[in-house]
């Protein structure tokens, strides 16, 4: 029984510390990176906050948005910043 729990609380405790750990980058990185397409860092810490946590209390799995982050990069650098397409309309 006791090997039983173990193999079970092992690989699900090292799955949830990683998770963890992937969100404190995301909470870090997805500010700096939408900062270069002139956003306020603390609005998009605050959005980026909110959404991680109704997708994880929502969907009931631990579900980490760095897809999301691949497309902040694309449209921070490429739209904005080579583009120069601006998010206000002129």
């Amino acid at each position: 029984m006791l090997r039983l729990i173990v193999s079970w609380v092992a690989p699900n405790f090292t799955r949830s510390f990683y998770i963890y750990i992937f969100i404190i980058i995301i909470l870090t990185v997805n500010p700096a990176i939408l900062s270069a397409a002139k956003k306020l860092a603390g609005v998009v810490f605050t959005a980026t906050v909110l959404v991680t946590l109704v997708m994880e209390l929502w969907s009931n799995l631990p579900v980490v948005l760095s897809s999301g982050m691949r497309l902040n990069a694309f449209f921070a650098y490429t739209v904005y910043g080579v583009m120069r397409y601006g998010y206000q309309t002129d």
